[in-house]
């Protein structure tokens, strides 16, 4: 090779590039893991790398590698964040100077000293007139789109959309990733010099759409350093609505045939989500909605994914209903005159996608549509429109996952939560179109499928709707699955996944069905899976999924129920004595033994016994209990206190099993509970009084005990559930909601004085019996 010639110029700028890149990763590792030792270095380095950005021409941008771009904009950054960099008194470790030599303490101070000069140089850096400079480099040249990225735009539009939305992080790999989060870093040392640079050099890059497209390029940089400083720019710098109507609609309004155009379009519409709260008049407002509808149906795929982001933002919004009052009533009015036709074009959109990561954006848009639309259309429109389009999505994934492993299961997963969604909504009218029924039962099937690999990360979902379509289904959308499917189900079992989920389903199947879906040869495999959930082995939400199937199945079997829990419930017990059980397994447990004891009271004193076992025998036990129970009386969890619909049925519930529980350990154990007796008749007293005041209904025992996902008082989602009817019919016989309380505590107090009669005077104890009887009337 020739000295000078073209290929050995070639190969020293190679090797050059590698030793820059080489170094610029020892400076980068220096002042992370030694910035006090690095101090000397830093403004050296620091002013190569300033003066190198600020003096990068824009041919010579486009020659430099992304690689070094991104390095120089990452040393910077880890610089100016750096605590030890900042202003402040340096702290010397003296403590223990007398006892070491003198050489490490002058090498300490010294390099004190020098971090203290870094910190001064860097300090006034931020007050020269580099600084600002330095922002407006970053801003026209590494904000800047390359023409290799506007390329990537056209040939790669979902990979360009999905890298211009990557997280800030000064770690990414992606040049204008790295010049925004060293930019925020800059605005986070001087908040005032930066906000003015940035909105200063926004101005003069205003040539409006008229300009060359080198000007409508800076344009865009002006606006990306505006979106990405946002959140941080002084309150009152900037006059957001005025911005939007002035200064950005006019480039909303111009022909997308330029990729330039488009691009500049797409970052005004990232804008309008990063300061869409600031949106409160209804001229931003509906600008910003009309953008966002317009370029949903663009046919550029990545200025539709920006319209697909934006429409995400104001339905949510709209959802939280936070802000002025009338603002959001007008914002929503506008909103929902056009969901009709944003589901629609949201659908024709997610069609078009290739990605997995952009199809769930779209999918997540629907879901969130679906979730307004109901709200205010009649579910036979809404039904009919996704009847159409929810099959062709169903294949699209399908096809699409063929081509790629792991492609579809999130994007199912997607589906599956638009289909949850659509029956919590309009119940069982979703399951009347024999298009979407046959997709739900199609889903299903794929997902709970255990000998797929899909199953690994569908399984969960699969079952939820399943679980959904049982709980919503009438008679004659489900009855032909729900014999078919109740061998799936068990295979389940047996393979022992999603414990969890498999036993809310099976508490449906009992109480839809009666208890004959488990009798027989199910039933051993049955009690394994609830031996297993209340065992050291299973989880507090299989163990509380576990008591709840039994509770659900004592209800309609009382004997299988004690069967299957036999071995479990005392076990429970032990853990109750010795203070181990989870507080949250204790109400459904509590609920268990008093529905089993007021089907036989005799086994109270099994289950006390088998609970004293460890230790403290049965008297302990009935102790402990006591103690637990009487606990209840002035306990309110903070949802009955807000008056969260279900709250308050389901805390007298659970103070009535709690007086249950007392009335028959006092009828068994009479003498022991006596030295309780005030409390327990006060408690007593107390429930029957909250019970004629505020009684509940079955209805809203449902909520509580049911396991609905939709509030019972959503009559026309529940009219046709077969579901609901006969878990209706099962629960008003529940042993615990018909019970005469007023009865019980009036025998309660009997027993407990009768014992008192002995060790008391005859006629206090007849007169505290007559007083306790007469509070208890209304």
């Amino acid at each position: 090779m020739a000295a000078g010639s073209p290929a050995e110029v070639s190969l020293w700028r190679e090797l050059a590039a590698k030793s820059c890149t080489l170094i610029n990763k020892c400076c980068i590792a220096a002042v992370d893991k030694h910035p006090k030792g690095f101090a000397p270095a830093v403004v050296p380095f620091l002013q190569v790398y300033v003066e190198t950005i600020m003096h990068l021409d824009y041919h010579a941008l486009q020659g430099v590698s992304q690689k070094r771009l991104v390095l120089m904009t990452r040393f910077l950054a880890k610089v100016f964040h750096a605590p030890a960099y900042k202003r402040g008194p340096v702290v010397l470790n003296l403590a223990s100077a007398p006892g070491r030599p003198p050489q490490e303490v002058q090498q300490e101070e010294a390099e004190a000293q020098e971090v203290q000069l870094c910190r001064r140089a860097i300090g006034d850096f931020f007050e020269s007139p580099i600084f600002a400079q330095l922002i407006e480099a970053l801003i026209t040249k590494f904000l800047l789109l390359t023409d290799e990225e506007l390329e990537e735009w056209e040939s790669d539009p979902e990979g360009f959309f999905l890298v211009s939305n990557l997280d800030l992080d000064i770690e990414s790999e992606v040049r204008r990733c790295c010049a925004e989060a060293l930019l925020l870093f800059l605005m986070e040392r001087n908040i005032e010099s930066t906000t003015r640079v940035v909105l200063s050099l926004a101005a003069e890059a205003d040539k409006g759409p008229g300009a060359d497209r080198q000007a409508l390029r800076l344009t865009e940089a002006c606006l990306h350093a505006i979106d990405a400083t946002a959140l941080l720019i002084p309150t009152g710098s900037l006059d957001y609505e005025a911005f939007i109507v002035n200064d950005l609609v006019k480039y909303l309004q111009m022909p997308s045939t330029d990729v330039v155009v488009r691009s500049l379009q797409g970052r005004i519409l990232h804008l309008l989500v990063t300061v869409s709260s600031e949106l409160q008049s209804e001229a931003s407002y509906g600008h910003a909605l009309k953008a966002g509808l317009e370029f949903l149906q663009s046919p550029d795929v990545v200025l539709a994914l920006y319209g697909v982001k934006l429409l995400h933002k104001l339905c949510l919004a709209d959802i939280l209903r936070k802000g002025v009052k009338s603002v959001q009533e007008a914002q929503s009015a506008l909103l929902r005159q056009h969901l009709g036709p944003m589901l629609g074009s949201s659908f024709q959109l997610a069609s078009k996608l290739q990605d997995a990561e952009t199809l769930q954006m779209a999918l997540k848009l629907i879901a969130i549509e679906i979730e307004a639309l109901t709200e205010q259309t009649n579910d036979t429109e809404t039904v009919a429109m996704l009847a159409t389009h929810v099959p062709q999505m169903w294949q699209t994934i399908l096809a699409l996952s063929e081509k790629e492993a792991g492609f579809g299961a999130p994007c199912q997963s997607s589906l599956i939560n638009i289909l949850l969604l659509l029956i919590e909504k309009v119940g069982d009218a979703c399951l009347r179109a024999n298009q979407l029924r046959e997709v739900v039962f199609q889903l299903i099937g794929f997902c709970v499928n255990v000998g797929a690999s899909h199953a690994t990360y569908l399984l969960e979902d699969g079952l939820k709707l399943w679980r959904t379509v049982m709980l919503y289904g009438s008679e004659a959308s489900i009855s032909d699955s729900i014999q078919s499917s109740l061998g799936t189900l068990l295979g389940i079992i047996q393979a022992g996944k999603e414990n969890h989920e498999t036993l809310c389903i099976l508490k449906v199947y009992v109480l839809l069905c009666g208890s004959e879906v488990i009798r027989g040869e199910r039933e051993a495999l049955v009690k394994l899976l609830v031996e297993h959930c209340l065992s050291e082995k299973g989880t507090v939400k299989e163990a509380f999924a576990a008591l709840d199937f039994l509770y659900a199945t004592t209800l309609v079997d009382p004997d299988l129920s004690y069967r299957l829990a036999q071995s479990a419930v005392p076990f429970l017990l032990q853990k109750v004595a010795s203070k181990q059980l989870s507080r949250a397994l204790l109400d459904p447990l509590l609920s268990l033994i008093a529905l089993f004891v007021l089907w036989n009271g005799s086994l109270l004193d099994v289950f006390l016994s088998a609970g004293g076992s460890g230790g403290g025998g049965s008297d302990a036990m009935a102790d402990e209990l006591a103690k637990i129970l009487l606990s209840f009386k002035s306990l309110r969890s903070v949802h009955e206190f807000l008056a969260v619909p279900g709250a308050r049925a389901a805390g007298s519930l659970k103070r009535k099993v709690a007086v249950i529980l007392l009335g028959f350990i006092a009828k068994y154990q009479p003498t022991r509970m006596a030295k309780y007796k005030d409390h327990v008749l006060q408690f007593g007293v107390s429930q029957v009084r909250e019970e004629v005041q505020n009684s509940f209904s079955v209805e809203d025992l449902l909520d509580a005990k049911a396991g609905l996902t939709t509030g019972s008082e959503h009559a026309e989602v529940w009219g046709s559930s077969a579901f609901f009817a006969k878990a209706k019919e099962v629960f008003s016989r529940d042993p615990i909601y018909t019970l005469n309380l007023r009865e019980l505590v009036g025998h309660t107090a009997e027993y407990i004085l009768q014992a008192a009669r002995e060790n008391s005077d005859q006629q206090h104890v007849d007169a505290l019996l007559t007083n306790i009887m007469g509070n208890m009337k209304v």
